[in-house]
């Protein structure tokens, strides 16, 4: 067995139990952040239902530059889709050596 294993990495050793309690918590955040991402998507689609929650000038923008503005939150949502999933990423990237920094790099 591994050192890594052994030092409580997800699936093993004494607080391999907390790791996979913490994964759960990880996994409802990011499911909770892609529902997020999922109404910018919405909007970028050209839907308008709760558009006026984000504010007056996303309104004016969808009716005046349509295309701009699918463009705007489309880019908007892709960038909540990534936040939502690169959580997700650390514990994996921790058991391989790889610094959260160096991960979150390659998510962009």
């Amino acid at each position: 067995m591994s050192l890594r294993r052994d030092r409580g990495s997800p699936g093993g050793g004494a607080r391999g139990g907390a790791a996979r309690g913490r994964s759960r918590w990880l996994v409802v955040a990011a499911v909770l952040g892609l529902i997020h991402a999922a109404w910018s998507a919405y909007w970028a689609a050209g839907g308008t239902y709760m558009l006026s929650t984000v504010g007056q000038w996303a309104v004016d923008l969808a009716e005046r530059e349509p295309l701009q503005a699918g463009i705007t939150l489309a880019a908007v949502a892709a960038v909540k889709v990534a936040i939502a999933l690169a959580p997700l990423q650390l514990p994996r990237a921790a058991v391989y050596g790889r610094s959260p920094v160096r991960v979150l790099g390659l998510l962009t």
